[in-house]
């Protein structure tokens, strides 16, 4: 998984041993994220601490390490995450006039280090397809650059800490810091009251931000007041293909979902993937069982409780794949033992449930493999939650009524078993 921190203040003229005092503890933080290796790049002159925390996935030798520094000495990367089509783009560059060295190992975060030395951050983003997230100092310029995949699913924290502008994978990293003590932000409380979660950019804490997908942050030392951000990608707009037969969507579905699949098979680790039962994790799986000679291993987690026990689905889907299977049943005492930890796992108020059994099948499969593909996402992509059309088309009926009655009528819906609510209206489409 992999995680970063940094801190930057050149009005501080403070040793190196300051800034150490600080970026240890920072790192320290996330250690979860990166248990293989730490490293550490410190420029007290800028008023500059980077800290880094490896997970090795590809190229497990020294030659992988971060802060990684280019060939040319001008940029210093930092790079959470993997650029699945790093192959191709180290074919691209190799073939570049501008190229003029020769790679020192075979990681990622090289290639994508070669490219900006070639292109620039700017014309380099663009060309990426993977999940990251990027912390590039331009040691030349003396600019930061932070960015983040196009769909978010690396996360940074960035702001301030008294007059340090600070940022990390994570939010602990920077409530670690002896300095902090930002109050929390009510703006930000309210909006988790209402949508269950803090959406970015907004952050629990003031003066804390989440940089939004596919945005670039820039920031200068020398203008410290102005950090400008901006976004690099946007989703095209749709343009219906009416001359596409459903069996020629269809194959260009699948070959996409074949290709998805493949570019995230690339680990020089144990590879393996949840599973469900349902349809995204069972077709995720299905694809890597047929891309892999051996039997891959698959896990899933189980309740005593018959209503939300779906275990047996999942070994369904297993036995007519072939996977290597692992199954745990969790009792309800053990699944009231995550509570208390959840906390320390999202730093910020989170009101889904499922991290709960996402945290025990993670730490189950953990033991026997270190990466690990599911079916998270389907329902965003494929419009598979269709409580939102439910809710449009309530809300054009009643939304007129008078507010007593509309309350008499939430109430008798809540009375309903969701179990009762779900047979009744499945297979059924709002008009």
């Amino acid at each position: 998984m992999c995680g970063f921190a940094g801190l930057l203040n050149p009005q501080i003229n403070q040793t190196k041993d300051w800034y150490i005092s600080r970026i240890e503890p920072m790192t320290d933080a996330i250690q979860h994220r990166g248990p293989d290796d730490a490293g550490f790049w410190l420029d007290p002159s800028v008023g500059l601490a980077l800290g880094f925390r490896r997970l090795s996935i590809l190229d497990l030798s020294p030659n992988g390490k971060q802060p990684m520094e280019s060939a040319c000495g001008r940029y210093i990367l930092m790079l959470n995450g993997e650029i699945y089509n790093h192959a191709e783009l180290k074919d691209e560059v190799l073939a570049s006039a501008a190229f003029s060295y020769s790679f020192r190992g075979r990681s990622d975060t090289e290639v994508l280090l070669s490219a900006i030395t070639t292109w620039g951050i700017q014309a380099t983003l663009p060309k990426l397809n993977g999940m990251f997230a990027i912390s590039l100092w331009d040691k030349k310029e003396r600019i930061l650059y932070l960015c983040r995949d196009r769909m978010g699913e690396k996360p940074i924290f960035y702001g301030w800490v008294n007059s340090s502008f600070v940022f990390s994978s994570e939010l602990k990293s920077i409530t670690r810091l002896s300095e902090f003590s930002n109050p929390i932000d009510t703006k930000s409380l309210n909006l988790f009251f209402r949508h269950s979660c803090i959406p970015a950019p907004h952050c629990i804490f003031e003066k804390i931000f989440k940089l939004s997908p596919a945005s670039l942050l820039v920031f200068k030392p020398s203008n410290p007041s102005e950090v400008n951000i901006s976004a690099y990608w946007s989703i095209p707009s749709p343009t219906p293909n009416t001359s596409l037969s459903l069996e020629a969507a269809s194959e260009k579905l699948k070959s996409l979902l074949i290709d998805s699949v493949k570019i995230r098979m690339e680990s020089d680790v144990p590879l393996g993937g949840f599973l469900s039962g349902g349809i995204d994790s069972s077709l995720i799986l299905s694809l890597l069982q047929e891309q892999n000679s051996k039997p891959v291993k698959t896990f899933t987690i189980g309740f005593e409780e018959a209503q939300f026990n779906e275990s047996h689905f999942a070994k369904k889907v297993s036995e007519i794949l072939r996977t290597d299977h692992t199954e745990m049943m969790v009792t309800s005492k053990e699944a009231q033992n995550v509570i208390p930890i959840i906390p320390q796992m999202m730093d910020e108020p989170f009101a889904d449930a499922s991290i709960i059994p996402t945290y025990l099948v993670s730490k189950l499969a953990s033991k026997q493999v270190t990466v690990s593909l599911s079916g998270d996402g389907g329902d965003e992509l494929f419009a598979g939650y269709d409580r939102y059309l439910w809710g449009e088309l309530l809300w054009s009926r009643f939304g007129k009524f008078p507010r007593p009655l509309r309350k008499a009528l939430a109430r008798l819906i809540e009375i309903v078993p969701n179990q009762i609510w779900d047979k009744t209206f499945h297979g059924l489409e709002p008009l």
